[in-house]
């Protein structure tokens, strides 16, 4: 019901815990306490659907902290900006990196909730993730280019159903726009057999909401995200 999350342990460099299954909240509060006691922090994400009363969350000492907008897209459907002179590499056949010192931040995440979570913190956590996408699916990370200079990087694996459209950033000097990124991405992505791709994003970012809504994504039932801090020192 409660287990250590790898990557965020890692990243956190303190054991982090993730509550998975609702049945978690119906234990007895000694039971709950002594699970959770040995974390830094603990997160629960689950739809409203199969949420337990949010009261009940609130009495565990969880708190809200954001939502994920999740949705479904039909990748054929796209129609990639113009940008005739933009390269568009994959890391299996030019392999590539996300560099930290050209990437913006990211402004929308859950993870500034918790203390100490700083921009160059969380950017570090995307910068890791970034790593694993690339070791693992080569072939459906891309990285575009423009003159020579890096205008962003979309990176994505397949998953059971089609393609997870897991992240898309931004150089901080990039002349691209958010849309034109996603569209061109997505359109190679579609040239690659892929026919549908699906993700989540921060309720709070209303940006790239606007984009996928432009693309034509069928949005689904949010995930809503909960989190528990440990204040033991």
């Amino acid at each position: 019901m409660i287990k250590s999350h790898e990557f965020n342990s890692a990243w956190w460099g303190r054991d982090v815990g993730i509550v998975t299954d609702p049945a978690f909240f119906a234990q007895p509060a000694s039971i709950r306490e002594e699970g959770l006691s040995r974390y830094a922090w603990v997160e629960f994400v689950q739809p409203p659907s199969r949420l337990p009363p949010r009261a009940t969350l609130s009495k565990a000492g969880f708190f809200y902290a954001d939502s994920q907008v999740r949705f479904r897209l039909g990748l054929s459907r796209v129609k990639p900006g113009s940008w005739a002179e933009l390269v568009v590499q994959s890391a299996s056949k030019n392999p590539f990196e996300v560099r930290a010192e050209i990437l913006r931040p990211f402004s929308h995440e859950r993870f500034y909730e918790i203390p100490g979570a700083t921009p160059s913190k969380v950017l570090e956590r995307y910068v890791r993730w970034s790593r694993l996408l690339i070791e693992d699916h080569p072939e459906t990370c891309l990285q575009f280019l423009l003159n020579g200079k890096v205008q962003g990087w979309f990176l994505s694996h397949p998953a059971p159903g089609g393609l997870e459209l897991t992240l898309a950033m931004l150089s901080s000097e990039s002349a691209m726009s958010g849309f034109d990124l996603y569209s061109i991405a997505i359109a190679a992505y579609s040239a690659q057999g892929f026919r549908v791709g699906f993700a989540g994003f921060s309720l709070t970012n209303s940006a790239v909401h606007n984009i996928y809504a432009n693309l034509g994504a069928r949005f689904l039932e949010p995930k809503e995200c909960w989190i528990w801090l440990n204040s033991a020192p």
